[in-house]
Formats: C-alpha cells, structure tokens, sequence
C-alpha cells in the first residue's frame, strides 16, 4: 500500500547545491526531498520531466505524489542500499526526515 493518501503540494524548487532537489512548500512547511517519476532525469540542478519539459530551483510547481519518511523506502534506514545512502545524503542535507515520493509530471 501507499505510505501515505496522495497529496499535491505546491511551492518552490530548492537545491542545497549537492545535486539534491526538494520542494519547499508554499504553507511554509519543511523542505521535502523529492523522489523523481520513472523517466525523469538531472541535469546539474535542473530536473528534466520524461516529456523533456525542464524545471529548476527557484520555480513555483505543484508536485502530486505521497508524502513518508526514509525507513519507508526499500532499505531506507540501510546506509549501505541505494535508497538508503541516497537518502540519507539528500534527507541530512535539508535536516527534514521527511521525502515525497512524485509519481507523475506536473
């Protein structure tokens, strides 16, 4: 099952400049680490859509998909998976356990 109900959250692009990209909500929650669709690729910064559409830090999106935390990935609160190691760099960065998980292009 999902981690959690599916959910649209709107805000900003940020990169912390590791090659990790969040959202920082409009309602001024924490930043969220972003777990991009199947398809969807990076280009320094930037985000590169499966459509080819780009999006980078600094634009305003709305991003649907399911809001949970590390432990809930495959392996997440291995430091040695992928999911884990990954997360573990991107989540520590922006000091938010949480991450969103994107299904779709917006």
């Amino acid at each position: 099952p999902p981690p959690s109900p599916e959910v649209a959250v709107s805000g900003t692009l940020e990169s912390p400049g590791n090659g990790c990209v969040a959202i920082r909500p409009d309602t001024g929650g924490n930043t969220l680490w972003v777990v991009w669709p199947e398809g969807t690729s990076a280009d320094d910064d930037r985000v590169v859509w499966p459509s080819g559409k780009r999006s980078i830090p600094g634009d305003s999106i709305t991003l649907t998909g399911y809001v949970t935390t590390r432990n809930a990935l495959p392996s997440g609160d291995d430091p040695d998976s992928m999911w884990g190691s990954k997360a573990g760099f991107c989540i520590e960065a922006q000091h938010n356990p949480e991450l969103m998980i994107v299904f779709r292009e917006p």
